[in-house]
């Protein structure tokens, strides 16, 4: 049984950082909804449940809840790549074009028919080759032949996909979409072990001697101690929610721009700008 759906992006950019503390805070949801059931269990669960029976324990919710968090891995597993694969467009189209973005077009077309082929008109014969292939790309610098090879249309598989390829793009899902799982991220000190042993019994949870590691032993960590640590968690917990939704809002309005953006040179340089910043995101963790 695989026991994580929430899988840390392999990364070591801040975005990556920031995207795996999400879902690092996101554990506890994860290990509460984790299947446990027999495949038979499951399939009994889902029938009565399809019956109109209420079970102690919706089979429905959860299978929801554990199909969100598949959702939300893979989701910002998406966005970050899709963050990353634009930036080095855009690098590459800077370096290798120096900002020209109809020699781009010229060069992207030839070598997308090299590789896919293209239609007759696309190809002329050269009777003067020595090569035993004469048939040639032909070059134009039409317009109307080179719509479809802009860097414009490369960057649109990063905004929005390619072909019916479906998935998370930059843009595509705003901080209101992980509203309900940014609540859990930004409240993970209620699932604090103190306040768990205190729902069952109050007296308890202040009498537990609870330990915490420091230099590989382990001391008493008194109640005191327990309180100011989940304050503190409490904080950057909030902070780690803000930045994330921050993050989330940004790249939205990055698409915006993206999508009404005059397409020259100056307008590609401010578009690297603003990916920049959201791969290069401040955080402390």
């Amino acid at each position: 049984m695989n026991k994580r759906v929430l899988l840390p992006i392999q990364a070591n950019d801040p975005l990556a950082k920031l995207f795996n503390a999400y879902m690092q805070g996101l554990r506890t949801s994860e290990l509460m909804y984790l299947p446990r059931e027999t495949m038979r269990e499951c399939q009994e669960a889902f029938t009565r449940e399809a019956a109109g029976e209420v079970l102690d324990i919706s089979i429905v919710d959860q299978a929801r809840r554990y199909f969100e968090l598949t959702v939300v891995s893979n989701s910002l597993s998406d966005m970050h790549c899709n963050i990353g694969d634009a930036i080095a467009l855009l690098e590459g189209f800077f370096a290798d074009y120096g900002g020209d973005v109809n020699a781009f077009a010229i060069q992207n077309r030839m070598n997308k028919v090299k590789e896919y082929g293209g239609d007759d008109s696309d190809w002329y014969l050269d009777t003067e080759a020595e090569e035993e292939n004469q048939w040639k790309i032909r070059y134009t610098d039409d317009p109307e032949a080179l719509k479809g090879y802009t860097l414009h249309d490369e960057l649109s598989g990063c905004f929005n996909g390619y072909g019916e390829i479906r998935g998370e793009y930059i843009g595509t899902s705003g901080p209101e979409d992980f509203a309900s799982h940014t609540v859990l991220v930004r409240g993970q000190t209620e699932f604090s072990l103190r306040k768990m042993l205190s729902l069952y019994d109050p007296g308890y949870a202040e009498e537990a001697v609870l330990y915490q590691q420091a230099d590989g032993s382990y001391t008493a960590l008194p109640l005191a101690d327990q309180i100011e640590h989940e304050l503190n968690e409490d904080i950057n917990n909030d902070h780690l929610a803000n930045l994330f939704e921050a993050v989330l809002h940004s790249k939205v309005e990055v698409r915006q721009y993206y999508d009404s953006m005059p397409q020259d040179v100056s307008n590609y340089q401010i578009l690297l700008q603003k990916l920049k910043m959201i791969q290069n995101v401040k955080v402390k963790y």
